[in-house]
């Protein structure tokens, strides 16, 4: 009976190892085909993002290369600053037209 009693104890533990071992290649195999499975739908996603990126990457590209440098600043600001002196005259010389002109109608109607 001790014999029986044995080889039942030694079957048992044979089969749990053999039931974990299956399990733990499940999981192994599993965790691989997830992994490679969530791999692939990250790399979809990615190309879903970047679709196109080369083509307006171009286009950034190519209005960069019509916008103005630092020297075409320059200059505009030196043309810039050139007219709002020459504005601040134009201002000066219509006050003092202004001037004259309200001098002159003075003038109109003190001889009436």
């Amino acid at each position: 009976m001790m014999e029986w009693d044995l080889q039942i104890n030694v079957w048992n533990v044979l089969s749990f190892a053999a039931t974990g071992a299956v399990g733990i290649y499940a999981h192994i195999i599993a965790r691989q085909r997830i992994t490679e499975g969530a791999l692939e739908q990250h790399k979809e996603q990615i190309a879903a993002a970047l679709n196109g990126f080369g083509q307006r990457l171009v286009r950034v590209e190519e209005a960069g290369r019509h916008a103005p440098t630092h020297d075409h600043l320059g200059e505009m600001y030196q043309k810039l600053d050139l007219v709002n002196s020459k504005l601040s005259e134009l201002v000066g010389k219509v006050g003092g037209l202004e001037g004259h002109l309200r001098l002159i109608n003075e003038h109109l109607l003190d001889q009436r």
